[in-house]
């Protein structure tokens, strides 16, 4: 059995190359500052699926972006995203010194976007520069899926041990420190192995005893460079039987495939020297029926698999398991599947590092339209205001929005536009009254100061003529009214509504000086509802004190409103005042030679002026009379009195004033005082006078 084998693993990566699609996909998350232009990653052959490869094919300078303000320290908020806005998982390749690659002139980040199409579709970006991103994106168990039994970068030499970045956490313990700290690997940094017995890898742990177990596929993956003369073996897993080993040669075997199970040796060898110091992909898998090995993307022949070869001994790196046979020469990326890969794999994973990511981009200057929210209504009946508002936010405009327009759509079809108002600064609201039912539709239009429109909603709504209607006015009483003390006068009016119960009514009465009054009404149902309608008698009654005596012109009328709040109001009707004045008086019997006549007048609150009457005597008879002072009584009266003489017969005492009109005497202006003749009564006599009118040059 030859004992002269090199073996390189190398994690698995796909060739891609850059292409500009940012108008394309679109800004993934407006948090994001910046990201890397999309990476279109070719594939030639079938899809393939959990497929790592390499970020920007080489590595990503962190600190670069770090230093210039675009990336946390702790690249938090470094997110990979694929062409359907799906976050895909990365891991950073850590360093000898046991550190993230973050922050790093030269990290190493290997992706897996899941799916690698073979029409060249899969796209992913590198987002960055969201200072306030906490949560932690790396996920490095994300990357190698459940098929990985192990998967090492080799990087951490100096640390003693070369950690597994799969779930199973299977880490190689190294001997006499094979150093990696000043070597550059094929990604990242990679060991080196001096070609003695001291210096190698193991695995203290039996989890690959299944690899050569028959029906059991396996699959062995590394790099390797050396100029080493001697023959070495870099993988082994067995001691003395159920050997598999992967040796080089610097003869024309080249790199050895070689397994032994105690009766049968087989072996595929690649026919190259590979000593020329120069990385080369290696890959040595076994299914239930064959071994076969590849080189360089190459398959470099097969051979038939004999009898079962698994085995509980530790797996080795940098030689035999008996110390024999040490490699000397550099190592990275080590990768065992529990899978048989394909052709297509191989093929892609080692065309990687042939893409870069794309030129920096920043977010697209983004100028949307105000956006509107609110829209609310508050809709009148038939010559009734309604209300229209809508509220407007803007990314460019503080105020919301820089102008805006009403459009009202009519029973008609025709369109009427208005200016809105700006009531705050970021509402439009408009207003209308609308004198005709039918339906409406109503639109608000806005536009920002960069001249961006938008509209809202199209509404509809409808304006009804079903107010509350007035029928059976029984108050337009007669005019003039007559005043007297004791009477009041009703105004009463029935109301009928369509839309719902009618609720209240009003009585509103103006007047002579424009003074306007609203007295709350009292109602009686009617007896005869039927169920689309309700019909009410609504009334008041109102003393000519209740109105303060004013004489002259009055107008009165009501106001309806029903429950739903739809209002409506009967005609104005006039109605005068004339009489607002009126006088008693007692007539006293002095004696045979002298009456007196007390006066009584009752005036109202705007006739306090009147303070003195003319006094006409009787001229046949020649009447003397004295008039007595006028004194101010309660309830606007005022009183006076007149003293006469009598003669022989019967005379008169004409009484006339600027306030006074006739009376129904026939006398004009003036009241007449009758005056008994001596021969006539004696003793005390009580007359009551005729009312008196007045005049109309007092309103």
């Amino acid at each position: 059995m030859n004992k002269n084998i090199l073996l390189s693993l190398i994690v698995v990566c796909v060739a891609f190359s850059i292409s500009s699609n940012s108008a394309e996909a679109g800004w993934w998350n407006s948090s994001w500052s910046y990201y890397a232009n999309d990476s279109v990653l070719s594939n030639a052959g079938a899809d393939l699926t959990n497929f790592p490869y390499l970020a920007n094919g080489s590595f990503v300078d962190t600190a670069a972006l770090v230093t210039a303000g675009k990336l946390r320290s702790d690249c938090n908020d470094l997110v990979f995203v694929n062409e359907t806005g799906d976050e895909v998982a990365y891991e950073f390749e850590s360093y000898y010194d046991g550190t993230y690659g973050c922050n790093a002139a030269n990290t190493v980040i290997w992706i897996n976007p899941n799916l690698v199409k073979t029409d060249n579709s899969t796209k992913v970006s590198m987002y960055y520069g969201n200072a306030g991103e906490t949560s932690e994106h790396n996920n490095t168990v994300g990357v190698w899926n459940v098929s990985y039994l192990g998967r090492w970068h080799l990087s951490d030499a100096d640390q003693s041990i070369a950690k597994d970045s799969t779930s199973n956490n299977k880490n190689f313990t190294l001997y006499t420190n094979p150093t990696n700290s000043q070597y550059a690997g094929k990604f990242g940094n990679a060991i080196y192995f001096n070609g003695t017995t001291g210096s190698y890898g193991r695995l203290n742990d039996i989890t690959f005893q299944t690899i050569g177990t028959s029906g059991v596929s396996s699959t062995i993956e590394f790099w390797f460079k050396t100029n080493s003369t001697n023959f070495g073996t870099a993988f082994e897993k067995g001691v003395t039987n159920n050997i598999i080993q992967i040796k080089c040669h610097v003869t024309s075997d080249g790199i050895q495939f070689e397994k032994w199970n105690g009766a049968q040796d087989d072996t595929i060898n690649s026919g190259t020297n590979f000593s020329d110091n120069k990385w080369h992909y290696v890959v040595a898998s076994l299914d239930s029926a064959k071994m076969y090995l590849y080189v360089d993307g190459k398959e470099n022949g097969t051979a038939a698999v004999t009898g079962d070869l698994s085995n509980s001994d530790k797996l080795t790196i940098g030689k035999r398991t008996d110390a024999a046979g040490p490699y000397s020469g550099f190592m990275d990326e080590l990768r065992i599947q529990n899978i048989n890969v394909t052709y297509d794999y191989i093929q892609r994973t080692y065309e990687q590092g042939l893409a870069s990511l794309g030129s920096e981009q920043t977010p697209p200057v983004v100028n949307d339209p105000p956006l509107w929210s609110n829209n609310q209504s508050s809709i009148g009946w038939v010559n009734q205001v309604s209300y229209f508002n809508t509220t407007w936010t803007d990314d460019n405009d503080n105020n919301g929005f820089n102008f805006s327009f009403f459009e009202l759509g009519v029973p008609n079809g025709t369109i009427a536009n208005y200016t809105s108002l700006r009531i705050p600064v970021n509402v439009s609201h408009y207003n209308l009254t609308l004198t005709n039912a039918g339906d409406y539709n109503w639109t608000i239009y806005a536009n920002d100061s960069s001249n961006e429109w938008n509209k809202t909603d199209t509404v509809g709504f409808s304006i009804t003529n079903d107010l509350p209607q007035w029928i059976a006015n029984a108050s337009n009483l007669a005019s003039p009214v007559v005043f007297s003390s004791g009477n009041s006068y009703g105004f009463q009016i029935n109301w009928t509504d369509s839309n719902s119960n009618f609720d209240n009514a009003t009585f509103e009465f103006t007047f002579p000086n424009s003074t306007l009054v609203n007295y709350t009404t009292a109602t009686t149902p009617a007896t005869a509802n039927d169920s689309t309608s309700g019909s009410d008698t609504w009334y008041i009654n109102l003393s000519l004190f209740d109105l303060g005596m004013i004489p002259g012109s009055f107008s009165w009328k009501f106001y309806g409103i029903d429950s739903l709040g739809a209002e409506n109001s009967s005609d104005t009707y006039a109605w005068n005042v004339s009489i607002l004045l009126y006088q008693i008086a007692q007539v006293e019997v002095l004696n045979s030679t002298h009456i007196k006549h007390n006066v009584s007048i009752f005036t109202n609150n705007l006739m306090n002026s009147l303070t003195e009457v003319n006094v006409t005597p009787d001229p046949d008879l020649g009447v003397e009379y004295e008039i007595g002072s006028m004194i101010e009584r309660q309830y606007h009266s005022k009183e006076f009195s007149i003293e006469s003489s009598r003669s022989a017969s019967d005379a008169w005492l004409i009484l006339d004033s600027p306030y006074l009109s006739s009376g129904g005497n026939g006398k004009g202006n003036a009241l007449q005082l009758s005056i008994p003749g001596t021969t006539g009564d004696s003793g005390e006599v009580t007359r009551v006078c005729p009312i008196i009118v007045p005049s109309e040059s007092i309103y």
